[in-house]
């Protein structure tokens, strides 16, 4: 389900919130991560490493969906263009490591849905109750090959699948220096993967496009993910470190605001942006908001005013913005 962003006005006076922030980030773990950073499940399987000035991760599918997360302050969907790149090394895997479960099962960075990643009901082991991800998948090999696969789950739980060569085979040897970037166009609906091993070019790793038949995805965070393995054949314990994280998003759906009366109305005037739904809304009380624009409205990129043609002695207003 995708999370909506907010722009709160006062009628009469000047209280204006900026709930958006940044266009991606950089974290290269030289200090503690910032506050930005939140813990979900296991908090024993990440860690800050203040010598390697890197991020010390366990995956460990015996343990609860546990993730090392940061908010995009944006949502992504299959129309946003997006890059993301990070530093992995691996020091130990293990494959089959849950009893009666012997076949390999994933480690995973990436971009997820944190209403849904968070839910009780969200199993990754089950290929049918995990929706809503944009994520590096890496399955050891248990017999039939090491294989690196981008991931692409709609909100309907459904995967994107165009044939065999949607995955890669390539091992990420223990003790090497991988680095990885993503770059997802989507003027071509396409995820293209750049890879080096300790320095030199790696792979290649096979583009990936969204099948005709895959509908949407909805992901506001991006997450170092350690899965359980609950409805799955397969269990993993990996560990290693991540560094050099680098996130580039669409700027965020509201950009500055200001609100005025105009010729007795109510206005609010802001930056739209492309491929978002705009409402907006009032609250007498603070706490029960209705919508009172004309309807929800798709706009391109560029100023919009939003008016409320109903005039109170006080009221509050916000604009919401949530994808089509």
């Amino acid at each position: 389900m995708a999370r909506a962003h907010a722009c709160i006005l006062g009628a009469g006076f000047v209280a204006m919130s900026a709930m958006l922030h940044g266009q991606g980030f950089d974290e290269d773990f030289a200090m503690p991560p910032a506050p930005a950073w939140v813990l979900f499940g296991d908090a024993a399987l990440f860690a800050w490493d203040p010598a390697a000035q890197a991020l010390r991760v366990t995956w460990d599918s015996r343990r609860p969906n546990s993730y090392f997360a940061r908010p995009l302050g944006t949502v992504l969907n299959r129309h946003d263009d997006f890059l993301l790149g990070f530093t992995l090394v691996l020091d130990q895997v293990e494959v089959g490591v849950n009893p009666g479960k012997p076949y390999t099962f994933e480690l995973a960075v990436g971009f997820l849905n944190w209403r849904d990643a968070t839910n009780a009901t969200f199993l990754r082991g089950t290929g049918a109750a995990s929706p809503n991800l944009v994520e590096f998948d890496y399955f050891p090999d248990s017999g039939y090959g090491a294989t690196i696969w981008p991931t692409f789950v709609g909100s309907d739980g459904r995967w994107n699948y165009n044939s065999s060569e949607d995955f890669t085979r390539f091992e990420l040897e223990a003790a090497s220096r991988h680095r990885l970037e993503w770059h997802y166009t989507a003027a071509d609906q396409t995820l293209r993967t750049r890879l080096w091993k300790d320095g030199a070019a790696a792979g290649p790793v096979n583009d990936v496009r969204l099948a005709p038949r895959f509908t949407d995805y909805a992901v506001d965070t991006l997450a170092v993910c350690s899965y359980s393995d609950q409805g799955a054949q397969g269990s993993l314990r990996a560990r290693g470190w991540l560094d050099d994280i680098i996130v580039r998003v669409p700027p965020p759906p509201i950009g500055t605001v200001t609100g005025q009366f105009m010729k007795g109305e109510w206005q609010v005037r802001f930056e739209a942006r492309t491929n978002w739904v705009y409402v907006l809304e009032r609250s007498v009380a603070w706490g029960a908001w209705d919508g009172v624009s004309t309807g929800a409205i798709e706009q391109a990129h560029g100023p919009l005013v939003l008016a409320d043609a109903v005039t109170f002695d006080r009221a509050f207003y916000r604009v919401r913005a949530q994808k089509p």
